[in-house]
């Protein structure tokens, strides 16, 4: 790919960008807004988020263990009441204030064995009690918590995506999605310097196939999520559209219209041709 695209490139990834107000709508706004009274209106979404509980627990149930498979809405619910119970028993300011999180880890795993399920300790403490302690590090600077406030105040992303990653347990798609759903809850990608774009792109099978495509001209070769992720934001800027969107609508049209990864190639000539 050189400094610019050819038609059917630059007609397809914004068709496909076309795609990404509907994941948006459908999948991050709920991923969101669990458990929140005001589904869809973003505005009290976003004001909720503000609560230093809320965004934790949010994280808890809609990303910490979204790539866990068959297990992760046991681990997610019992990570949110693990949260709620220890609040409950002091406050939540009481549990932001504290020096760690372990408390939330023996609650969480109290709550595993009364279920049956395994805690897998080696696993799971990281992202639990890392977060946790997380949210309490951004208390003690600005006496608030929120990890979501944390991220929409950022004047830099990177450091942001560092400090995530360096918890055991949350990986980089992790981060990227979590990131990237805040951005677009906010409006704030024009903010956000081209160089770190890239870290809002979570690398999902779409997302790579399709990237490969029309950055790589099909060529058969496997470059690592940052290198895609890179490619992905570059196609977007050239393209004219957003890079959220690209990437959320990469995601809807494969999920969502081919759903069967060999069917990807002749949808996408249709989509090129339409």
């Amino acid at each position: 790919m050189n400094g610019s695209l050819t038609t059917v490139q630059e007609k397809a990834v914004q068709a496909l960008a076309g795609f990404g107000p509907a994941f948006f709508e459908q999948v991050v706004i709920p991923n969101l807004c669990e458990g929140f009274a005001s589904e869809g209106d973003v505005e009290a979404i976003a004001d909720s988020l503000d609560d230093p509980i809320f965004a934790l627990r949010t994280f808890f149930r809609s990303y910490a263990f979204a790539r866990r498979g068959k297990d992760k809405h046991l681990l997610s619910e019992c990570a949110a009441t693990a949260l709620r119970n220890v609040v409950e028993k002091s406050s939540p300011q009481a549990f932001l204030a504290s020096d760690d999180a372990a408390a939330l880890w023996d609650e969480f795993e109290r709550l595993c064995q009364v279920r049956g399920q395994r805690p897998m300790e080696q696993l799971n403490r990281g992202v639990i009690q890392g977060m946790g302690e997380l949210a309490q590090e951004i208390y003690r600077i600005d006496e608030a918590g929120s990890l979501c406030k944390w991220v929409q105040r950022a004047q830099k992303l990177t450091p942001v995506f560092e400090r995530i990653v360096d918890i055991r347990g949350v990986g980089p798609k992790t981060s990227s999605c979590f990131l990237r759903d805040l951005i677009a809850l906010y409006d704030q990608e024009e903010s956000v310097e081209n160089v770190e774009r890239l870290i809002l792109q979570p690398v999902d099978r779409w997302v790579r196939q399709i990237t490969l495509r029309y950055a790589f001209d099909g060529a058969d070769i496997d470059p690592v999520d940052w290198v895609i992720a890179g490619k992905a934001s570059r196609l977007a800027r050239l393209a004219g559209v957003s890079g959220l969107e690209y990437n959320m609508g990469c995601s809807w049209f494969g999920q969502k219209i081919v759903r069967n990864p060999a069917q990807l190639d002749s949808a996408l000539r249709s989509l090129e041709t339409a």
